[in-house]
């Protein structure tokens, strides 16, 4: 990976969030050290150790607050923390994934990135971008938005497009639809973004929104 050379443009916020969409975010959950590392690695310096003779550490905790900063919805709700809680000692922060916004965020900045660096920007692999095309076109639900650019209310074949059960909480219906939306995002697909407008306008009422 080609460092980005710092820029007034970029901040610890922009690094953070392109590092997880790096680490493919979008597809699953990415382990804060892992994020740290690519972070360190795209932007030496911006995680660095307060000590010079320990520059060349990362300090996660540094990270860790600028994943937190990317995850506020003033700074655009770009990361989610999903890791799991154990009795009193919170893990949410060990774990991140790139919300829809987050992926919509990449696109973008993909040229305003691209200005302060040298490399390939996160894409995903074409296996992986047939494999959700397929997921999607081939759903009871897309049959019926071809036809009639809308979905039915149908839950069961809502929540089978989302992989997840009928009776799961409307946070996990929501974090779901969520991450199919973040990996579709990435394909820049409008087609396919339009048909999830459709089904969260039919399933409103499973999905959380503020």
């Amino acid at each position: 990976m080609t460092p980005i050379t710092r820029g007034e443009t970029l901040t610890n916020v922009d690094i953070v969030t392109y590092a997880l969409a790096e680490l493919h975010g979008d597809r699953k959950p990415v382990h804060l050290e892992r994020i740290a590392i690519e972070a360190h690695k795209l932007a030496p310096g911006s995680f660095r150790w307060d000590l010079d003779e320990y520059a060349d550490f990362v300090d996660k905790d540094k990270v860790r607050v600028s994943l937190t900063d990317a995850e506020k919805p003033e700074k655009g709700s770009l990361v989610q923390g999903v890791g799991v809680t154990r009795g009193r000692q919170s893990k949410r922060s060990d774990l991140w994934r790139l919300t829809s916004n987050g992926a919509k965020w990449t696109l973008e900045n993909t040229e305003r990135i691209k200005a302060s660096m040298v490399g390939p920007t996160p894409r995903l692999k074409k296996g992986k971008t047939d494999q959700i095309r397929q997921r999607l076109t081939r759903s009871a639900l897309y049959e019926e938005f071809e036809r009639m650019q809308a979905v039915s209310t149908d839950p069961y074949a809502f929540t089978d497009l989302l992989e997840c059960s009928p009776d799961a909480a409307n946070s996990v219906v929501d974090q779901r639809f969520d991450e199919l939306r973040a990996q579709v995002q990435m394909l820049d697909d409008q087609d396919l973004l339009a048909f999830l407008d459709a089904c969260a306008d039919a399933h409103g009422d499973m999905l959380e929104r503020n």
